[in-house]
């Protein structure tokens, strides 16, 4: 995914913003970035120590917070895919290991088991998050009822000209 965002970048930036002094250089492989997600979210993360009040009035979410922990920094995001408390940490990808390993242990006595990206896709969509420009398996089915085409010339700009485009949701029923 993260190859396909630079070359986007990289094309708006030859063609639409061509008067940008920009310069691009790729950081993704150099980060990792676990997620830790569900009732016990915010117990697990505070035994890491991070000197971060972690309460939901004082961290809200989608609010990120740059902190350190074990020498190296962390950036942790109050995000949520999945419609559980989570919090995303972004870690130097050589540190990652220490970090899983540290909130394995963390997490064990409260049930913590890793999952994966089709797991945490599959709780995305139950959450209602659809995610504009994937196909996953279970995301296809929904899409097909709430993805239409608009004639707005605009939208098509940057597309293929008959892809579907999704331009509203709206929950009728509960």
């Amino acid at each position: 995914h993260a190859d396909q965002v630079s070359d986007w970048i990289e094309e708006w930036l030859q063609c639409e913003w061509r008067n940008l002094q920009v310069q691009l250089v790729p950081q993704t492989a150099q980060w990792a970035t676990i997620t830790v997600s569900g009732p016990s979210a915010r117990r697990i993360v505070a035994g890491l120590e991070l000197g971060v009040d972690l309460a939901p009035l004082a961290f809200p979410h989608m609010h990120i917070r740059c902190v350190a922990w074990a020498g190296t920094q962390l950036r942790v995001r109050r995000a949520s895919y999945t419609g559980e408390t989570s919090y995303e940490i972004d870690i130097a990808a050589d540190r990652a290991e220490d970090l899983w390993l540290r909130l394995l242990r963390l997490g064990a006595p409260l049930g913590l088991r890793p999952l994966g990206m089709e797991a945490l896709d599959r709780l995305r969509i139950e959450k209602g998050f659809l995610e504009v420009g994937v196909a996953a398996p279970a995301q296809r089915h929904v899409s097909r009822q709430v993805l239409r085409t608009v004639d707005d010339p605009w939208c098509h700009r940057r597309r293929e000209p008959h892809a579907p485009l999704l331009v509203a949701l709206r929950v009728l029923e509960r």
